[in-house]
């Protein structure tokens, strides 16, 4: 039985491990089979999953356009992208945005375009899309069209201009022209390859007056009408009519960017290339030009083709660019050789070591012979002439007159001085620099300070000195020697024409910054050299402002500010923009003076934040809160302090006249003063009140009914007057207004832009200086309608009688000039004079002393050949009428304005 049972469970046991077995081996087979699923799957996914993917969603996330929410000008569009992806792209609207990326903006008063712009990316067979949305700015209203319209808009007017011809292509614009005019292109990088000469084109920008010269910033809207135009011919003319201002007034828009051709000799000095002829007279090359191509012809007389760019006030001259075009070189004859030669005479003003001196001209022809005064002890002449051999002297620079003559066959020798001051060696004193006169040279020594873009300043330990130069090799805190010339620019000290520099073994401490408040620096006087270049602390509240974002910073106490020189440190500036609209303490160094505030430089990284309290700004804000003391139109009135920190609301007490938000309602006659109480808080302070009376004006009085207010006795007292008339000529002191009827008032006026016709409203000062009536101290002007016709009443002119002494009677009125008229040119400057008489000497300034000055150049007349012929300092006879008026006197002069060309009938009778 055991046995049987034994044997029963073996079979059971076995039969168990086979079923086990079975499962085992069912299992293994099942797991086998999901593994070469598994397998199967991933060698799929393998397969299928491209690595392009990657690198396309990589390439797509680094695509990136910037700001597209205010195109207005052809946008780049990539066409590779990152890992070495292509890109095409399409547009949603074509009509305004290409699929290449040019750009045509909607017509003024359409409205903006948005439009999606899809980029497809792509890498072998693996592609992706992203869109960006575009938001293309309507065209402006086409303000201008022709150059001659664009140059009667107002600066900072977005314009149009079409069909304009490129005249030439220079380093930083491009000129265009039409039959009206021409004006220059200025483009802050190279222009765009283009930008091709003889192209007629379509284009957008904004016109501003760049120191009076005209041109359009932030060109767009770029288009290609046609190719190959023909350029103008240019105008003929000589140097010396171009350096004359009453050929080209500067204060005329249209003389800019002319296309002339002039005759001169090529002079280069200091690098720089100028068209100069036989007297003197001097046209720089603009260095932004082909100005290589004009220095290939130096001491060889060429004739140019020039446009003119801006006007040099400091050398009186203009800067022309040569942009292509005519250059020749003109066959001279002896004459001329000597001419040419003597144009090549060219001397340092100073100087530390010898100077090589010509002997000949290039031709080999003219001979030139040097000489120097016998008594001098720093010059000598080489015995071959070509040397002046220096000995300097130990403690003062000495001036020295070089003296060159010049030969050639049997013609008169021409004779050419120079005066070259050689520099002393032993250094002066900053104070003694200070005290000097401009263009003196010295050798000066002094620790580095500070440095910035264009220069740096020294301190002797005693005083400082601004090193103007843009070429420079020096650190803070390096002790050197200079050589260089003293220039004051408005008011302000500085080493400039750098001769040397060289380090120095002595021994000066940096000077340390000494705590200033705004109130100790309205205490400087601007005019005295000692004041500037001092290292102050300072500390104010930081705001940026103006079209440039300037940084200011100012005294919550006082408002006066302090401006950061944008020539300093680009680095030191961001770390006080950062500091914009708080309060911080850092250096800075006094470096010039701007009308009304000084320009600062910051040199060290010394800016921190400050912390002033509640109390302190609010006393500020009470104390520096004003409004315009008369008014006859609407008042801004401020929400806040000048920090942005004190909140200020306003109550008036007179809502019937001026309401709490500013908006006046002019009495029917009358004036009316209203007081407005500001509540000013902050924090937790306690508020604090403060009255301010406004005189609000009612109807405005006539020019007549002005005169008949009387005026002070006294020319410091006035009578504060609101006057309403229309512009009747423009002056240099500001213009003339005038009832329907013809009665004239001047204005002196030199803050607000009006023009001839303009009926105006004014708030004003009326008094009288020097016996005549005027309007001054004009606070307020508005601008009530324009083009209004304008009297100039000839047949009641007033006869101007030469047996008078006093011509009071002659204020404000027209006056006739008539018979012999003598007139002699009297100085050069913005605007043009003549020195009038009605006898033929009138260099003894006649007439109770005084001489009668005839402006011209304010209204911007033609007025005729024979009358800018006269500009030559001779007195010239003539015969016939001048109507002008008279608008101002002084010790020494009487001013008359002629305002129409009709006005001038005159005749050369004889030069004196």
């Amino acid at each position: 039985m055991l046995k049987v049972f034994k044997k029963y469970l073996f079979v059971v046991v076995i039969t168990f491990m086979l079923v086990l077995t079975s499962c085992d081996l069912l299992k293994n087979q099942t797991t086998t089979e999901q593994q070469t699923t598994t397998t199967t799957e991933e060698q799929t996914t393998t397969t299928t999953e491209d690595p392009n993917i990657a690198l396309v969603a990589e390439a797509k996330t680094s695509l990136i356009l910037g700001d597209l929410s205010q195109v207005k000008d052809n946008l780049t569009l990539p066409t590779q992208g990152r890992h070495g992806t292509t890109i095409t792209w399409a547009s949603s609207n074509t009509d305004v945005l290409s699929n290449d990326g040019v750009v045509v903006r909607p017509e003024f008063g359409s409205g903006n375009a948005t439009l999606t712009l899809t980029a497809t990316i792509t890498l072998g067979d693996v592609s992706d899309t992203k869109e960006f949305s575009v938001r293309v700015i309507e065209a402006p209203e086409k303000i201008g069209v022709t150059v001659e319209g664009v140059l009667d808009q107002d600066p900072d007017t977005e314009i149009a201009l079409e069909n304009v011809t490129v005249l030439g292509v220079i380093g930083d614009g491009y000129y265009v022209g039409d039959e009206t005019g021409n004006i220059f292109v200025y483009t802050s990088d190279a222009p765009s390859e283009d930008v091709v000469v003889g192209d007629k084109v379509n284009l957008l920008g904004t016109f501003v007056l760049y120191y009076g010269q005209p041109e359009i910033e932030d060109p767009n809207g770029y288009t290609i009408v046609s190719s190959n135009n023909e350029l103008p011919e240019p105008e003929q003319t000589t140097i010396a009519t171009i350096n004359d201002p009453n050929s080209y007034d500067l204060n005329v828009r249209s003389n800019y960017a002319k296309l002339v051709q002039v005759e001169g000799f090529v002079q280069v000095e200091d690098d720089t290339a100028y068209i100069v002829d036989s007297d003197g007279n001097e046209l720089e090359i603009n260095y932004n030009s082909n100005e290589d191509a004009v220095k290939a012809f130096v001491g060889k007389k060429v004739k140019i083709d020039l446009i003119f760019h801006t006007y040099r006030t400091d050398l009186e001259t203009f800067r022309m660019s040569y942009v292509d075009g005519t250059l020749e070189e003109v066959v001279m004859t002896p004459q001329e050789k000597l001419d040419a030669a003597k144009a090549l005479i060219n001397l340092p003003y100073g100087t530390m070591t010898d100077l090589n001196l010509i002997t000949t001209d290039l031709t080999g022809d003219v001979t030139i012979e040097w000489s120097v005064p016998a008594e001098q002890t720093v010059f000598t002449i080489s015995q071959d002439g070509s040397t002046a051999v220096v000995s300097r002297p130990a403690d003062a620079s000495e001036e020295v007159t070089l003296t060159a003559t010049l030969t050639i066959d049997n013609l008169d020798p021409v004779v050419v001085t120079k005066d070259v001051t050689v520099i002393e060696t032993n250094p002066s004193p900053i104070s003694e620099v200070l005290a000097a006169n401009k263009y003196d040279w010295f050798t000066v020594e002094g620790i580095v300070f500070g440095v910035q873009s264009d220069g740096y300043y020294i301190s002797d330990g005693t005083n400082s000195l601004f090193v103007y130069t843009d070429e420079f090799d020096v650190e803070v805190n390096d002790v050197v020697k200079l050589v260089g010339q003293l220039d004051i620019y408005n008011d302000q000290p500085e080493l400039t024409n750098i001769l040397e520099t060289s380090e120095s073994t002595s021994t000066i401490t940096a000077p340390t910054a000494q705590t200033k408040t705004f109130t100790d620096l309205a205490a400087l006087d601007s005019t005295n050299p000692l004041d500037y270049n001092q290292y102050v602390t300072l500390t104010g509240f930081v705001k940026i402002e103006g079209s440039y974002n300037n940084v200011f910073i100012y005294d919550h106490m006082s408002g006066d500010k302090v401006e950061i020189y944008y020539n300093s440190d680009e680095t030191l500036i961001e770390a006080i923009e950062a500091f914009e609209g708080d309060f911080v303490t850092l250096d800075v160094v006094l470096h010039s003076y701007r009308s009304d505030h000084w320009r600062v430089s910051v040199i060290s990284d010394t800016v921190a934040s400050t912390t002033v309290s509640d109390a302190d700004l609010l006393t500020g804000a009470q104390a520096i809160l004003d409004l315009p003391a008369e008014v006859f139109a609407d008042i801004t009135l401020p929400a806040t302090d000048l920090t942005g920190n004190v909140s200020i609301t306003w109550e008036s007490l007179d809502t019937s006249v001026i309401s709490n938000a500013g908006v006046v309602t002019p009495p029917a006659s009358g004036n009316v003063d209203v007081t407005l109480r500001a509540t000013l808080s902050i924090g937790t302070e306690q508020d604090v009140t403060k009255d301010i009376t406004v005189t609000v004006f009612g109807s405005p009085y006539t020019v007549t009914e002005v005169y008949n207010q009387g005026y002070p006795t006294h020319y410091t007292d006035y009578t504060t007057t609101y006057v309403t008339g229309i512009v009747s000529a423009l002056t240099d002191e500001g213009y003339l207004i005038q009832d329907l009827d013809g009665t004239t008032i001047s204005v002196d006026d030199s803050n607000n832009t009006v023009e001839v016709g303009d009926e105006v409203k004014i708030i004003g000062d009326y008094n009288v200086d020097y016996s005549r009536d005027r309007i001054t101290n004009v606070s307020a002007l508005t601008v009530v309608s324009e083009e209004n016709a304008v009297t100039h009443d000839t047949q009641n002119a007033i006869v101007f009688d030469r047996d008078i002494q006093n011509y009071s009677d002659y204020y404000n009125k027209l006056v006739k000039f008539e018979g012999t008229i003598w007139a002699r040119y009297s100085g050069i400057g913005d605007t043009s004079y003549l020195r009038i008489g009605l006898i033929n000497d009138i260099n003894d300034k006649a007439y109770d002393g005084k001489y009668l000055g005839l402006q011209v150049g304010a209204n911007k007349i033609a007025l005729g050949d024979n009358w800018l012929d006269s500009f030559t300092g001779e007195a010239v006879e003539y015969t016939g009428t001048i109507y002008a008026y008279m608008y101002d006197c002084s010790s020494s002069y009487y001013k008359f304005i002629v305002v129409d060309p009709a006005h001038l009938d005159l005749d050369e009778a004889t030069v004196n």
